[in-house]
């Protein structure tokens, strides 16, 4: 089996997740380490889950679970807490969330700005219809933060 990443004169890996490049690397350097590094993480996450179902065929899912906390306490991993996400509970937010809005109606915005002053009747009315209740759920919004 070939190795994804090895030390090199260009780059030394740290056990502890510490990782150095040689002073003066050139770009081309950098890259293929990089890419070995994106490859790695990818491959990582398929060895880990069919390391992961294989444990859980032999030993059950029990021993499975204390063996991993216990990895992760002797790797000194702490679990933060996330912070409040705005999207809501469910799994939507995975496909739309309210940044992922905000940045398309910026796009959107930036590509037509220009233009919106020599739209036809049809254009500016549709505009307006898909606009209006963005703007009273704003409204609404900035009632409820008491603004």
């Amino acid at each position: 089996m070939s190795q994804i990443i090895e030390q090199s004169e260009v780059v030394t890996l740290g056990k502890d997740g510490s990782l150095t490049y040689r002073d003066g690397i050139s770009s081309g350097e950098w890259f293929d380490v990089h890419r070995k590094l994106v490859h790695a993480k990818r491959y990582a996450a398929a060895w880990l889950k069919k390391s992961r179902e294989y444990a859980i065929r032999m030993w059950g899912i029990d021993f499975v679970a204390k063996a991993e906390e216990q990895m992760e306490f002797d790797l000194e991993i702490e679990y933060n807490e996330k912070p409040p996400s705005i999207n809501g509970p469910d799994k939507s937010g995975a496909y739309i969330n309210i940044h992922g809005i905000a940045t398309g109606l910026d796009i959107w915005f930036r590509k037509v700005e220009d233009e919106i002053g020599e739209w036809d009747d049809t254009q500016k009315s549709t505009l307006k219809e898909l606009l209006e209740p963005m703007e009273r759920k704003l409204k609404r919004v900035r009632e409820l933060m008491g603004e």
